[in-house]
């Protein structure tokens, strides 16, 4: 296998979590260091709640969580109290447990229409983060089977968007339903950028995403990985890196 340095191969999910969760309180309190407050865009999916879970029982006395914002990278256009709600579930996990401020948690209001939720979560990031070059401190990322990250999928027209910072667009794939999702923009106006990827489901995608052909297209979560961005970590278990050489 090449030797990627950040690419960070676990040999278990269980392992994973731990790492991933020590890995983002470092980037945390190294930011808190040197800033007043530390801006985190979330993922949902089943591989980061368990990481979520493991935060707020092992380290709710590290860090000042009254400094943190949370943000979202996606939501579903479903009311707030629906089992797919992105923040209903980590509001359960993570924000209750560590008693985070209610004003802290910038969530997307799938309840809304879903263009207007869109444009609004984008106007409050602009109002936050003001002439910031940089928006979060670090963004979330899952991928899924099909190779999408975030809610960019394969083959839709929010792959191609380079002005907007979150854009809304029905996704037949996964539920067949509206989606508010961050753009690739976004993601790279982030300080640091970490995909949490778990599984032998997603060994095929993750092998076309890292050394497969150019199609981003196809495999959206390629499009991050082939950036520039200088700052990508990649915390996958030896089930989800089986297929990279």
């Amino acid at each position: 296998m090449e030797n990627w340095d950040n690419v960070k191969i676990q040999p278990d999910k269980q392992t994973l979590i731990r790492y991933a969760a020590e890995r983002i309180l470092r980037i945390a309190s190294a930011t808190l260091e040197v800033n007043d407050t530390f801006s985190i865009a979330l993922s949902g999916g089943s591989t980061p709640y368990p990481v979520y879970e493991h935060i707020a029982t092992k380290f709710a006395d590290i860090l000042d969580w009254q400094r943190v914002h949370i943000w979202w990278g996606d939501e579903r256009s479903v009311p707030i109290d629906h089992a797919e709600n992105n923040y209903h579930n980590t509001k359960k996990v993570l924000f209750d447990p560590l008693n985070i401020p209610e004003t802290n948690i910038h969530r997307i209001h799938g309840e809304d229409d879903p263009h207007e939720a869109a444009k609004a979560y984008e106007q409050e990031i602009r109002e936050f983060f003001a002439e910031d070059e940089q928006l979060f401190d670090l963004n979330l990322l899952g991928m899924g089977e099909d190779g999408h990250t975030a809610s960019l999928f394969p083959k839709t027209d929010a792959l191609n968007e380079d002005e907007k910072l979150f854009v809304a667009h029905h996704v037949t794939a996964k539920g067949d339903m509206w989606r508010i999702t961050q753009t690739f923009p976004t993601i790279y106006k982030s300080s640091n950028i970490m995909f949490l990827i778990s599984g032998t489901g997603k060994a095929d995608a993750f092998y076309e995403v890292m050394q497969g052909a150019d199609n981003p297209t196809v495999y959206p979560a390629q499009t991050v990985a082939r950036s520039q961005h200088p700052h990508i970590v990649w915390v996958v278990d030896e089930a989800a890196a089986a297929k990279l050489k």
